[in-house]
């Protein structure tokens, strides 16, 4: 579950990691505002090579069916609390395919005050080794 809930400065992506790999919170870096590089991305790709995993990641328009299961769905808030903010939000989802096309469901948003998906941005596919 999310423990930081700040805006910006929130930890909900380490929260999404922490659910979908089934470790402890304090085991994940918050890469979002702890980036040893200043980029919170590469800093989660080489930490991820480290876990004998890899990640993908992709706007919504080159998804098809091939990329069905857990995921992690960045969506822009635009009110907090009843404020207005901009900014992105980290949800566990799932992609499953319906009769009208691939869905997105939310499995597990780790704010305590759970979002509606909407103004989705991305999607984090987090790959584990096979071997």
């Amino acid at each position: 579950m999310q423990t930081n809930n700040d805006i910006p400065g929130g930890n909900c992506l380490q929260a999404c990691i922490a659910s979908i790999m089934e470790l402890p919170l304090e085991s994940v870096p918050n890469f979002c505002w702890d980036a040893g590089s200043g980029n919170w991305f590469r800093d989660l790709c080489e930490w991820a090579y480290g876990m004998d995993c890899g990640i993908a990641r992709t706007d919504t328009s080159a998804i098809d069916s091939a990329c069905l299961g857990y995921c992690i769905l960045g969506v822009k808030l635009t009110t907090h609390e009843n404020q207005e903010v901009e900014c992105y939000h980290a949800i566990v989802g799932e992609a499953v395919m319906e009769d009208t096309g691939l869905k997105f469901r939310v499995v597990h948003d780790p704010h305590p005050e759970p979002k509606e998906i909407t103004n989705l941005i991305d999607i984090i596919w987090i790959i584990r080794n096979a071997a």
